[in-house]
């Protein structure tokens, strides 16, 4: 049992750095919009980071579920042993 509470713990810490991460992406896409807004919609020589800011938001977004899920199960399985 307690390496499921090391898990969780670990689990939990790097959900947190997740959307720690998943935060500064996000204000990073917002800076370029402003910046493309500002520019009057044209942003040639940024292109390449805004296409990169956005890939990692969706693989951000998609290690989050997968740390979730795994929360998730360690969590139904931590309440299944408590109640045995």
């Amino acid at each position: 049992m307690s390496s499921a509470v090391d898990e969780i713990s670990r689990l939990q810490a790097q959900l947190k750095e997740l959307l720690s991460a998943w935060a500064e992406f996000e204000h990073q896409a917002r800076r370029y919009g402003d910046a493309k807004e500002r520019a009057g919609g044209i942003l040639h020589d940024v292109d390449m980071d805004v296409r990169q800011v956005f890939r990692n938001l969706k693989d951000n977004e998609a290690e989050q579920a997968r740390v979730r899920a795994r929360l998730d199960e360690l969590s139904a399985q931590s309440q299944k042993d408590n109640t045995a």
